[in-house]
């Protein structure tokens, strides 16, 4: 095996790696909440029972549902692009992970020299996450670099298309269109929540999870605060993806990119939904805003799944006469 092959083989297993670490991040956060919570952020003076308990470490459950469902889009492309060769497929993959990382590294360290916010873990987080960015960086331009395809289109060629049997092209045009806007209004959403997560954080924070009884000033309140910068993070960070993935549809054909990036959107709308509303019939816990946001959640569903699934299709349903447009089309 070449050189180039066994650094392509590394950079996968890097994947497959990341992806199994985020996991195990998922469970803590999800099934360990206030201990993975106390390593790193102000713990509530009292967590309480239930559904007090459950309110307070919402925060947590929804860390760990956008790490789970990031980690379960990178695996999918990992074995999609050791399948097929897709390596641009994952090189967004990662670096979308390298920039989370950053971004993480920059609010704990902001926290400890700017703040004065720290506690025991901070500053091993604070170099496994710079080390780990740094990997996945080189991993990401690697692999952007070594698909030296012009664009991502068909895996194989196709005779014929799905399509001619039941789509004219003016329609699939359409609804490429609604498509993009579908993603690009999702990718606006998760950038006003990025910004509310980020500079408005205590009037966020109490539409649907328990408020601290005192949110306190200096580095009591950054330590608070810090499970919403790093919600804030993964909104940013993904919205930032979707519009690349849009970018990368219309002008380089880079369609399954983005109907990856569109279903992992399904689960984590579902997913956002159903800790808010479990909480609201099962726990007895509810915010000002748990239903309009859990109900909300719910809402997207069926327009990212649409979406998502046309996109990773969109090559194999275009019709034939859209392929080859005639004079006067």
């Amino acid at each position: 095996m070449s050189r180039a092959r066994w650094i392509v083989a590394l950079c996968l297993l890097v994947a497959v790696a990341y992806a199994a670490l985020k996991i195990s991040v998922v469970y803590e956060f999800w099934f360990q909440g206030v201990n993975a919570w106390s390593a790193l952020f102000r713990p509530f003076p009292d967590w309480g029972t239930d559904p007090d308990l459950y309110g307070a470490l919402l925060p947590a459950k929804w860390i760990g549902t956008r790490t789970m469902w990031y980690a379960g889009a990178l695996l999918a492309v990992t074995f999609f692009a050791a399948l097929f060769g897709a390596y641009k497929l994952i090189a967004f993959y990662l670096l979308e992970g390298a920039l989370v990382e950053l971004m993480d590294l920059f609010w704990l360290a902001d926290g400890k020299y700017g703040w004065g916010w720290t506690t025991s873990a901070t500053d091993q987080a604070m170099v496994k996450a710079f080390l780990t960015a740094i990997v996945l960086l080189l991993c990401g331009v690697y692999l952007f670099r070594r698909d030296s395809r012009p664009w991502f289109g068909e895996i194989a060629p196709v005779s014929g298309s799905v399509g001619d049997e039941f789509m004219s092209p003016q329609f699939f045009r359409y609804f490429t269109w609604w498509c993009y806007f579908v993603a690009v209004a999702f990718a606006g959403m998760k950038a006003l929540f990025a910004y509310w997560w980020c500079f408005d954080g205590i009037w966020f924070w109490s539409a649907a999870f328990r408020p601290f009884p005192d949110w306190g000033t200096g580095a009591d309140l950054f330590g608070a605060l810090l499970p919403a910068k790093w919600i804030c993070t993964r909104n940013l960070a993904y919205a930032l993806i979707i519009l690349a993935g849009v970018v990368a549809s219309a002008s380089a054909g880079m369609h399954r990119l983005l109907g990856f990036i569109l279903l992992q959107g399904v689960l984590i709308e579902f997913f956002d939904g159903l800790w808010l509303i479990n909480g609201k019939f099962n726990v007895g816990w509810s915010g000002p805003g748990t239903t309009f946001y859990g109900y909300g959640g719910f809402a997207w569903f069926p327009f990212l799944l649409t979406a998502g699934i046309f996109m990773l299709g969109k090559a194999r349903l275009e019709p034939t006469s859209a392929l080859r447009p005639t004079k006067g089309n």
